[in-house]
């Protein structure tokens, strides 16, 4: 048996550079001094948001941003269960969340240093704009199409 892994090739464009466009509502992350959540965001756009409450309020070692920004991390899956997702989220289970993360195309590390975290090239720290831009995916019955 030949036990090779395999490596999924993945496109990734840096959107770290990017600019707000005049168009795009919500600002850098801080900008406008309104620091108050959405409602009714899109998914990305909460998570956004939430991730930067959670580390507001001390729970950043349950789930948070890698340093580099660039990808963030559940650090403690059980207490992301019981704690997080009922406080900061309306879904309840863990497979929700994992499933709204797929719908909007992130993907999840499986080597390196950054193993098990996620990311989206445009869900950046500090960027709450880019979510804006983000897209998701449509499920027809039990097919998902793009």
């Amino acid at each position: 048996k030949n036990n090779q892994r395999l490596f999924v090739k993945h496109r990734y464009r840096d959107y770290s550079g990017e600019q707000p466009r005049p168009g795009d509502r919500d600002e850098l992350e801080g900008a406008g001094g309104n620091s108050s959540r959405t409602p009714n965001a899109a998914f990305p756009v909460k998570l956004h948001e939430t991730l930067t409450q959670i580390e507001k309020d001390g729970y950043g070692d349950i789930i948070g941003w890698l340093p580099h920004g660039r990808s963030f991390k559940i650090h403690k899956q059980k207490e992301f269960a019981e704690i997080i997702l009922p406080r900061y989220f309306v879904m309840t289970k863990k497979s929700s969340f994992l499933r709204q993360l797929n719908l909007y195309s992130f993907n999840r590390f499986s080597a390196g240093r950054d193993q098990g975290s996620y990311y989206h090239e445009k869900f950046l720290r500090g960027m709450k704009f880019l979510c804006r831009r983000m897209t998701r995916q449509k499920v027809n019955g039990n097919r998902i199409r793009s």
